[in-house]
């Protein structure tokens, strides 16, 4: 019968959102544009948490909670990004200034790249990502974590301009003094294709 087919599709539905969760996927999107692929994950913050315990991510989290004010995010210029971290780790640091609502105007600052060929994009705009693709996906996660005021976690598998890299990546936003969302923070940890956690 008709409500017996619409309770199986229910159930359904149902599993694979319990599914989901179980492994702290969020979002899921897959996306393709000429020879560039990419599969991004939304992952809850109790998987960052247990994944990433007493790594750069976890230790960055920290850091940047430690900084957030009574009821509010840290302030951008009380909030040194680099800080917590050693060298080799701070590395993997990066920030985008927001100096326009348009997130294709936001400047990617200390953006080293963590495979060769993208390192030279620090102190451009992201509108000059050459791949739209890829550019589009960031502007809409940046928007996310401006609107939420949250922290946010990300497992992200790409090939872009043909170079292969599967990282994840938790942004952290800050503010200035009237309480606007005004730069985030990221911090990315490449995975190793056989070690995924």
């Amino acid at each position: 019968s008709l409500g017996f087919s619409a309770s199986i599709r229910a159930f359904v539905r149902g599993a694979r959102g319990r599914a989901k969760n179980m492994y702290g996927i969020l979002q899921r999107r897959e996306e393709r544009s000429g020879g560039d692929r990419q599969e991004r994950l939304t992952l809850s913050m109790a998987k960052m948490f247990g994944r990433e315990r007493g790594g750069p991510l976890f230790t960055m989290h920290d850091y940047w909670q430690a900084k957030c004010r009574r009821h509010d995010l840290p302030e951008a210029r009380d909030f040194p990004p680099h800080r917590p971290l050693p060298p080799e780790a701070a590395r993997r640091i990066s920030w985008i200034d927001m100096a326009s609502e348009d997130p294709f105007d936001f400047v990617l600052r200390n953006h080293l790249g963590l495979t060769p060929g993208f390192e030279c994009f620090s102190d451009r705009r992201l509108g000059d990502h050459p791949s739209p693709m890829n550019a589009k996906s960031c502007a809409a996660e940046y928007l996310l974590c401006i609107r939420s005021r949250q922290p946010i976690y990300h497992e992200i598998d790409q090939i872009l301009g043909g170079l292969v890299r599967q990282y994840v990546r938790l942004m952290l936003p800050a503010v200035d003094a009237t309480g606007k969302v005004v730069r985030l923070v990221y911090v990315t940890r490449m995975l190793d294709r056989e070690l995924r956690g």
